[in-house]
């Protein structure tokens, strides 16, 4: 079935090689030859497994992928309505603020980081 190894003839191993028999021999042949087939149609069914199925499945992920862009930028443009409620009570309680420390600043004489208001001479 295989060729000795090289350097096997040098050995001082007592074993003897014996040639295989002729019907072993041919079982073996027989085998490899089924497993050689198997091997190409299992290639081929791999080959239309991919023509047929992964090719266009990556196509239209290929093709799904800037529309998922696009969805994903409106998505984040869109400002949602407990959002915008939020965003408009924060304006307005910052607008509070600012006014209250323009009428403090005024009324008191201090500016807004707390130092007092000197007049030039």
């Amino acid at each position: 079935m295989f060729s000795p190894f090289v350097g096997a003839e040098d050995s001082d191993s007592r074993h003897e090689p014996v040639a295989t028999p002729q019907s072993t021999m041919a079982r073996v042949i027989k085998l490899r030859d089924n497993y050689d087939a198997l091997k190409t149609d299992l290639l081929e069914e791999i080959n239309l497994v991919d023509l047929r199925m992964i090719k266009p499945a990556m196509a239209a992920k290929d093709n799904i992928q800037p529309m998922k862009k696009i969805i994903k930028n409106r998505e984040n443009k869109k400002v949602r309505a407990p959002d915008r409620r939020r965003i408009l009570w924060l304006r307005a309680l910052n607008s509070l603020i600012m006014k209250d420390i323009r009428v403090e600043w005024i009324v008191v004489g201090k500016k807004p980081n707390g130092q007092t208001e000197t007049t030039p001479h």
